[in-house]
């Protein structure tokens, strides 16, 4: 059995001091007097009032009852009571005494009886005082004056409530004591049992004899399942519960056991296991203790579901330890193992107590029960210690050591690297609570951090100085998000002073910072930092100075948080805003200052800021000075305020102005104004922020579009006007726009990109935010648009997403007018869009050009699709059915007939005639595509040729895409039998499968070659007019290597029996011989050599680099030699 902790050595308490009070009665000089004190009414109450006076305190009253009999002899006390600050907690029913006073002329207060008819616990004690310290150096035994013989104890009945263990319990307490004074002899035994409906007992004998120096313990306990012990504990369950303890012999060869199970006794749930000795040897008597088992669950329920884990299932504890004759202590060692480490201590302990020398070992391995309790990652953890010299000058060590720290986190494991350490060395004052702190640093990969100084009275006083450091931000980058470098340093004093005020002081630099942000373009490559803050005792805390000072910015800043009251203000000056602009992808030119404040209660905080830019400049257009202001109040619950903003555009003053306020889910703008010299937009709108629903209207009269021209980057002319009404009543987005333009004029830079005389929309959409539907129309009258004269144009829209139709209409002027007529329907069905063209007729340049049946094309996510289109043009057919889908793609072109004429459409220097077929597959995938090809030209000539009446040319292609690489085999023939070339060459052609986009790579291997024949009177024809002539054979044998950025030029050029006249000057050359051979990037004349009709000679020499500019191409050096 056992009693709650602290409810029998209340009761304890209360029998030793009553005893006592009534021994020093009894122990006056004249005991006869003291007995006749007793005699009376009166005496008996000023006995009751010396007694409960004795035990006063805030947290315990006694009261005594009636006392009847024959005091102090035989003497019974009706009730007593014991009372902490809630009331009673304790009642004591019939305590009866009988003492024998003689007895204390032998200094013996001998106590024949001392029982109680009952004693009810209700709860436990509440103190509301400070635990007074204990003494480590007082005895175990309490010393009395005179001894103290209790013959005979019996609570027949102590009832402990079900608040102390769950469940009423009753039991009954025998027993006897004998303690000699002065802490001498000891013979103790005890027996209690419980006497409700379940059984327990539990018997304990001590004995203790100085003279003969022999100490024998017994103990033996046992419960069933629901015992008091079991609830004492909180025993998972209530398991039956049995505990021995055994010990004899002297205090030089003592051995005692102790063992305790809990659970069935052939399958305990919970055992403990304890052998200790006592043995004299030459320096002293050795303790030597082994404990073990699985004893987690007979505290599991005390410990708590955190603790017990780290206990684990088997823990041990070993000891030896001496203690000399003088009182020193030597551990030889101590060591623990438990589920979550393995611990060691070794040293020397004082004999005074107040010096140490010891030495400590923590290890937590792989297994370690503590990994689910630190959230991060690790394999392994060390921590070594020391302490020695005197409790008021103890030099106290540690260094721990955590192994692979976060390394399953790559973005923190490159922070902490493989090792993370803390090392501590301090000086400490036990007494005072004074530490000296020589150091305490953490290292890690990728910082480190300090602190010295000194602290007082356990930290109610401090004068520290911190420092931090990274030598390379790049291993915080994954902590970041974002890809970091450069080093920060800080350092500085940390102090506390005795009322609680905490100050530091850092400074500290950032050098060649990179994070990727605007940030780096203030700081530039070297940085100050500067921060001075205070905590007060109340709570207060003050940042009163802030600086970051930078190559191209400056901020600082103070702020205070005092009785819940925010007063902060912050300064950023940028003196050059042009790194700033780079960093932002947004040219910029300039300098700018921002203040910022804050301030007012944290539930209705005011702020406002302003923003002054000097000679701004944005995307080049020149803004000049500029002034952005915002304030806000009703933070952060309410937040309403004014917005505005005062700039120059194209020397004309441009503003906004506007007012807000949000109210729980509701947002207003109103008093919203936008101008620009006449030019004025207005508008007021209310959003609900949780369903997005806007009401509201914005209306828009620019007279004067020319002023708005530097805003939109080109030319403006004309007038327009909008309104645009915003409805969300019913729980739909409805919007209303309205838009007219007169004289409309869009410059370009060759000339206006377009022109109307008047222009409108129109545009009507209902639940925007949800499935829209509406119709919208734009009608142009009178204009020019990309240089071609447009009596009208019009399109529309009509419909929802799920399904809509369209159609556009266009009407030229002029000898060659313009024509268009689209029409078709669009539909969205489960993330596809499906546009179908029902109609497309259009004349441009003269030439038709009509769709000959309905196309479709597919859009979806990496689906794209053009099915069944068909296009015709007088003669020629066009058929395309192209596909991609996800990675796939597939496709078949066809283009029959196509008259080169129509080369003119892309560009009108293009005058070509012939015609042209063409056959293309596409297929394979966006990584490795694949496509077949072929072309067949005939009959091409340029204008020169089709005036001077020649015959065109035929040619043929067949082109491969494989693996990459694109091959070309080509044939060429000359018309009047002038000769054949053929070309075959091979380069690198990939597509980017994210983009879609199709490249040459630079470094790509390149091939090609070039071979044939060609007749040199194939250009009489051309040369007719000028009365010219030539003839000669050309002979090609080119080659070409190397990569496409740096191709790699071989083979020859041939020209033989050359002959050439020029009848304006009469020369003749004849005889020409000429031979070009490639090398490298050039082509060099390695011979040429003509004849003149007077026999004089011409020869030349030099190169043709084919890739250098029009400027450099030829490097040609001419010489002749008698010849006219």
């Amino acid at each position: 059995m056992a009693l709650v902790k602290g409810h029998g050595v209340t009761a304890v308490r209360l029998f030793l001091v009553g005893l006592t009070i009534l021994t020093g009665l009894l122990a006056d000089p004249q005991p006869v007097r003291a007995f006749s004190l007793f005699s009376g009414d009166s005496a008996r109450e000023w006995l009751r009032e010396k007694v409960e006076g004795a035990v006063e305190s805030p947290d315990m009253h006694l009261k005594l009852g009636a006392i009847d009999g024959s005091i102090p002899t035989d003497f019974t006390i009706a009730t007593v009571t014991l009372a902490d600050s809630q009331g009673v907690w304790l009642t004591i029913d019939r305590l009866h005494v009988v003492m024998s006073p003689s007895a204390l002329f032998m200094r013996s207060a001998r106590i024949d009886a001392l029982e109680a008819a009952s004693v009810v616990v209700t709860r436990a004690p509440v103190s509301t005082q400070p635990a007074t310290p204990s003494d480590p150096n007082a005895s175990l035994l309490p010393s009395l004056p005179v001894d103290i013989d209790l013959k005979k104890l019996v609570v027949e009945r102590l009832e402990l409530a079900p608040a102390l263990l769950g469940e009423q319990v009753v039991l009954r307490i025998a027993g006897s004591v004998l303690l000699e004074h002065g802490g001498g002899a000891l013979n103790a035994n005890l027996s209690v049992a419980r006497i409700d409906d379940k059984p327990g007992q539990a018997d304990l004998v001590a004995a203790f004899d100085p003279g003969k120096n022999t100490l024998n313990l017994s103990v033996n306990a046992s419960e069933p399942a629901g015992g008091v012990m079991a609830r004492a504990l909180s025993m998972p369950g209530l398991p039956p519960v049995d505990l021995a303890l055994k010990g004899d012999g002297t205090l030089d060869d003592w051995t005692g056991k102790l063992t305790a199970t809990a659970g069935e006794a052939a399958a305990p749930t919970g055992t403990l296991n304890a052998d200790a000795t006592i043995k004299k040897a030459p320096e002293g008597h050795l303790l030597t203790l082994a404990a073990g088992g699985n004893f987690a669950p007979l505290i599991a329920g005390l410990a708590g579901d955190t603790v017990t884990p780290l206990i684990g299932p088997s823990p041990t504890l070993n000891a030896t330890v001496l203690r000399a004759p003088s009182g020193a202590i030597t551990l030889r060692p101590l060591a623990l193992t438990v589920a979550a480490a393995n611990a060691t201590v070794n040293g020397d302990i004082g004999a005074d107590y107040n010096s140490l020398n010891l030495r400590w070992t923590v290890q937590a391995g792989p297994d370690s029960t503590l990994h689910p309790l630190v959230p991060l990652s690790w394999r392994e953890g060390v921590v070594e210690g020391s302490a020695e010299g005197a409790l008021s000058a103890l030099n106290v060590a540690v260094n721990a050591t955590l192994r692979d720290l976060a390394a399953d986190d790559p973005a923190l494991s490159r922070l902490t690297g493989p090792e993370t350490t803390l090392a501590a060395k301090a000086r400490i004052d036990t007494g005072s609570g004074g530490i000296g702190l020589e150091t305490l640093t953490l290292n890690a990969a990728a910082a480190r951090a300090e602190a010295k100084g000194t602290i007082g009275g356990w930290g109610q006083t401090a004068d520290l100085t911190l420092s931090a450091s990274a030598d390379d931000l790049a291993p915080l980058s994954g902590l970041a998000g974002r890809p970091l470098a450069g080093t920060v340093a800080l350092s500085g004093p940390v102090k506390r002073v005795a009322d609680g005020t905490l100050t530091a002081d850092l400074t500290g630099t950032i050098d060649r910072l990179s994070t990727g942000t605007p940030a780096d373009a203030v700081l530039g490559d070297k940085a100050t930092l500067a921060l001075a803050a205070r905590m007060e005792p109340d709570g207060a805390m003050r940042l009163t100075d802030l600086t970051v000072d930078g190559r191209n910015g400056k901020l600082t800043g103070t702020a205070a948080l005092a009785d819940n009251k925010v007063d902060a203000r912050t300064t950023l000056t940028v003196a050059k805003l042009e790194p700033l602009g780079t960093a932002l992808g947004t040219p910029m030119e300039g300098a700018a200052t921002l203040e910022a404040t804050a301030r007012g209660p944290l539930d209705a905080i005011q702020a406002q800021a302003t923003l002054n830019a000097r000679n701004l400049v944005v995307q080049g257009r020149r803004l000049g000075a500029t002034e952005v202001k915002a304030t806000a109040a009703g933070l952060p619950a309410t937040p309403n305020g004014t917005v505005s903003a005062r700039t120059n555009l194209d020397k004309t003053p441009l503003s906004l102005d506007g007012r807000y306020a949000l109210r729980e889910q509701t947002l207003r703008l109103d008093g919203l104004t936008i101008a620009n010299g006449t030019n004025r937009i207005t508008g007021e709108a209310q959003v609900a922020l949780d369903t997005l629903l806007a009401t509201g209207r914005l209306e828009g009269k620019l007279p004067n579009l020319n002023g708005l021209s530097e805003l939109a980057g080109m030319p403006l002319g004309g007038g327009a006007s909008f309104t645009l009404a915003l409805d969300g009543k019913g729980g739909k987005q409805a919007a209303n726009l309205t838009a007219d333009a007169s004289n409309l004029r869009v410059e370009g830079q060759g000339g206006p990109l377009l022109t109307a005389r008047k222009l409108t929309a129109k545009a009507d959409v209902a639940d925007a935010l949800g499935t829209p539907t509406g119709k919208a129309r734009v009608e142009m009258t009178d204009g020019n648009a990309a240089g071609n004269e447009l009596r009208s144009v019009t399109a529309s829209v009509d419909g929802s997403l799920a399904k809509a139709s369209f159609q556009a209409n266009a009407n030229g002027t002029g000898a060659q007018p313009v024509a268009l007529d689209l029409a078709g329907g669009l539909a969205m069905d489960g993330g596809v869009t499906r546009i179908r063209l029902d109609r497309l007729q259009a004349r441009y340049a003269g030439e038709d050009l009509r769709m000959t049946a309905p196309a479709t094309i597919l859009l979806a996510d990496r689906r794209y699709e053009v099915k069944e289109l068909r296009l015709s043009s007088g003669n020629a057919r066009l058929a395309a059915d192209l596909g991609l889908n996800g990675e796939r793609l597939s496709g078949e072109l066809t283009i029959d007939r196509l008259p080169l004429a129509l080369a003119k459409l892309a560009s009108p220097t293009l005058a070509l005639d012939g015609v042209a077929n063409a056959r293309a597959s596409l297929g394979g995938t966006l990584r490795n595509p694949r496509a077949d090809a072929t072309l067949r030209i005939s009959g091409l000539k340029a204008q020169q040729t089709t005036q001077a009446g020649l015959p065109g040319i035929d040619a043929t292609a067949d082109i491969q895409w494989r693996d990459r690489r694109l091959t070309l085999a080509s044939r060429v023939a000359m018309p009047k039998n002038a000769g054949t070339l053929t070309a075959n060459a091979a380069l690198p052609l990939v597509m980017d499968p994210d983009s879609y986009a199709v490249s040459v790579p630079p470094k790509g291997a390149l091939e090609a070659a070039v071979d044939g024949t060609v007749d040199m009177s194939l250009a009489n024809d051309l040369l007719a007019a000028s009365g010219d002539r030539a003839r000669g054979s050309l002979r090609l044998d080119v080659r070409a290597g190397g990569t496409v950025d740096k191709p790699s030029l071989g083979g020859s050029v041939v020209l033989t029996n050359g002959r050439y006249e020029n009848r304006a000057s009469g020369a003749v050359i004849t005889n020409i011989e000429a031979r070009l051979v490639g090398d490298g990037d050039v082509f060099t004349i390695q011979s040429f050599r003509g004849r003149t009709r007077n026999g004089g000679t011409i020869t030349a020499n030099g190169v043709i680099r084919p890739g250098a500019a029009a400027d450099q191409q030829l490097d040609i050096r001419l010489q002749a030699d008698n010849a006219r």
